[in-house]
């Protein structure tokens, strides 16, 4: 995979430093849309179960971002592309805080007999703007994670990765919920645009990574280069199945231990559950990154993702139980697998990608990646409202198991990337 260029230059100080800077950046404004904070403020205003699923849906910028990632590659630097988009982030998230965090919210003890609400027009546009601006500095910041951590550094820079980004989801879906009954939700959005600001002037001073020539090339080429490579077919459809599980689960989780009967968790206990969940998901993944290491990405990938599957079921016995402990034993155990599982197929993109041709060739994988998500995400909240809660969390399970049949695949093409490298 480095014959499109040079060998990467020498490890530089500090890199691990800026990996967890520009994660944080990254993870923001996903902990924001999807990591708890909109979620619980979309249950408290008593919005509709199927908009909370939808929600999704209006995410699928991270899923396309693959058609904008050319040209974020080859115009403008990283540096210019990923504090362009903190500032607009900043803007866009104090937008939402001054028209739509500031509505009424229903009571706890009133939300099961109060009639249920749309979710305003205005917030659905705050949503795709948050979105579209996050999926395109995560182009820029992906690549660069790339050209930093190469060969066998992937996996633990994936556990890094993996680690950082779930901390950003804590600050906004433990930290700010949490602050929510004392500062209201207008008070906690605004804290997260002045966090966003303040990233994008830290990573004004982001220090460049050296790209090597790639040559003439259409802006298409790193694209076509990935597709064309035999066995990308299976590793496509590898990545768009592998995190189907997780991804109709996650939008639901949060809303059961908000809503369901026998539970209804209070603000704080819902940050407590975001905060232990982040946790959990953080050391699954700086361990999953050192497994990564250890066993390789093939084996990593079976083991650590069938536990990621796996962990599902515990959320299905909380639903059947209702009980706060097993509620908090399902919180646990699917965040610590998610972190798990995470690592390895976080390295995989990774090492797939040339030397040069990072930004879109990462891009390509994890729009396929987000695509499934966003698209299996946006009906979770109609399967819930059919099938019950318990039901519809024993399906997320049954939904992970087929990429596992595609993991053969999977092993051809890291062995031709071995013989390439």
């Amino acid at each position: 995979m480095d014959a499109t260029g040079p060998r990467p230059p020498a490890p530089s100080p500090g890199r691990w430093a800026w990996l967890c800077v520009t994660y944080l950046a990254s993870g923001l404004p996903f902990g924001i849309v999807l990591g708890g904070l909109l979620s619980v403020h979309m249950a408290r205003l008593n919005v509709r179960e199927q908009d909370a699923g939808l929600v999704t849906l209006f995410a699928l910028p991270w899923a396309l971002k693959v058609f904008w990632a050319p040209f974020v590659d080859r115009f403008g630097g990283r540096r210019v592309w990923i504090v362009g988009c903190l500032v607009a982030l900043a803007v866009v998230v104090a937008m939402y805080a001054q028209a739509v965090a500031t509505l009424p919210v229903v009571e706890r003890g009133a939300a099961a007999a109060a009639p249920t609400i749309a979710f305003p027009v205005l917030g659905w546009v705050a949503v795709v703007l948050i979105t579209a601006l996050s999926a395109t500095q995560d182009v820029a910041i992906d690549a660069r994670a790339v050209e930093t951590f190469p060969g066998r550094e992937a996996g633990p820079a994936a556990g890094v990765k993996v680690g950082v980004y779930r901390v950003a989801i804590l600050v906004a879906g433990g930290l700010l919920v949490g602050l929510a009954p004392r500062w209201g939700w207008d008070g906690v959005f605004f804290a997260a645009a002045g966090l966003l600001g303040a990233l994008g002037v830290a990573c004004l001073f982001l220090p460049a990574v050296p790209r090597p020539p790639i040559g003439p090339m259409s802006i298409w080429e790193p694209l076509l280069r990935l597709l064309r490579r035999p066995g990308f077919t299976g590793v496509a459809f590898f990545v768009l199945l592998y995190k189907v599980g997780d991804a109709t689960l996650s939008p639901m989780a949060t809303q059961f231990l908000a809503r369901a009967n026998g539970l209804h968790w209070t603000d704080g206990a819902m940050a407590t559950f975001k905060t232990l969940s982040i946790v959990t998901a953080i050391v699954g993944g700086l361990v999953g990154g050192y497994l990564t290491k250890r066993w390789g990405v093939y084996r990593s990938l079976w083991i650590l993702g069938g536990l990621q599957a796996a962990s599902n079921l515990v959320y299905a016995a909380a639903a059947w139980s209702r009980t706060d402990a097993m509620g908090w034993t399902a919180v646990l155990a699917e965040s610590l697998c998610a972190g798990l599982g995470t690592a390895p197929f976080v390295a995989l993109f990774m090492i797939s990608c040339e030397r040069g041709l990072e930004g879109p060739q990462y891009a390509l994988l994890s729009s396929i990646f987000a695509a499934a998500g966003a698209l299996a995400g946006a009906f979770s909240g109609y399967g819930v409202h059919a099938m019950g809660w318990a039901p519809y969390f024993a399906l997320t399970f049954l939904v992970a198991a087929p990429a596992f049949a595609l993991l053969p695949w999977v092993k051809r093409w890291l062995r031709a990337i071995a013989l390439a490298g």
